[in-house]
């Protein structure tokens, strides 16, 4: 018996980095002292607020089906606390609640781009890329960030990349696996390549409070005038 085709798609070496995860996670069950940089599960203890907020819906049997989109107060509140960290206005119906970013990543491929269509990706990159993309049917086109560059996108290389079939340049920052967070000067660039081709830019950001180094420029930030772009 044979798979649906997509199952092909959303297969390749980022769905196979997993079995170290997995692998990792038995040593830990062992009793080795492992330190695991696959995902990014916090092992703080939650708020007490969350904790009581929680156990409070559940006493009033909070416990039925969300709205699609989210509840409008939550977000509300997201909408607010995006518009006062980027200047940017930004209300209820600007946002869709979803279950994590790849979630998210993937609603948003498959409504921007398909069979057909390439996507150009800085490598490396976070190990889901690969299957999100490939679930949408759009060829994912890699651009190196290479060491020498600490990590930074080569405009030039990336610029070379796009052809008549591209429909999006997706990019991560802060980025994973690497760290780097790409300069104003960069993001501007990106913009203005969107622009000049008429792509969409997806843009992750779910690191935007572990920049360090140098603060974090959200694409929100950047006068793109014109620009179809998608966080």
């Amino acid at each position: 018996m044979r798979f649906a085709p997509l199952v092909e798609r959303v297969a390749g070496k980022g769905a196979g980095a997993w079995q170290i995860h997995f692998a990792a996670e038995q040593l830990r069950k062992a009793g080795r002292d492992i330190i695991f940089l696959t995902v990014g599960d916090p092992d703080q203890a939650p708020p007490e607020a969350v904790i009581e907020a929680t156990v409070d819906s559940l006493r009033r049997h909070r416990t039925g089906y969300a709205p699609i989109l989210g509840y409008p107060e939550v977000r509300a509140a997201i909408a607010e606390r995006f518009a006062k960290r980027t200047g940017t206005p930004c209300t209820a119906d600007n946002v869709v609640v979803v279950p994590g970013t790849p979630a998210g990543l993937y609603c948003a491929l498959q409504c921007l781009a398909g069979p057909g269509d390439e996507v150009i990706v800085p490598e490396p990159m976070y190990a889901t890329y690969e299957a999100v993309g490939g679930a949408s049917g759009a060829r994912l086109v890699n651009i190196p960030l290479r060491p020498e560059r600490g990590f930074h996108p080569d405009l030039d290389a990336l610029a070379k990349a796009i052809t008549p079939r591209t429909r999006m340049i997706w990019i991560n920052s802060p980025h994973n696996p690497t760290g780097a967070v790409f300069t104003r000067t960069e993001i501007e660039r990106i913009a203005a390549l969107c622009r000049e081709h008429d792509l969409w830019l997806l843009s992750d950001e779910v690191y935007e409070d572990l920049a360090f180094a140098r603060k974090h420029v959200s694409k929100e930030l950047i006068l793109c005038s014109g620009t179809n772009m998608c966080s």
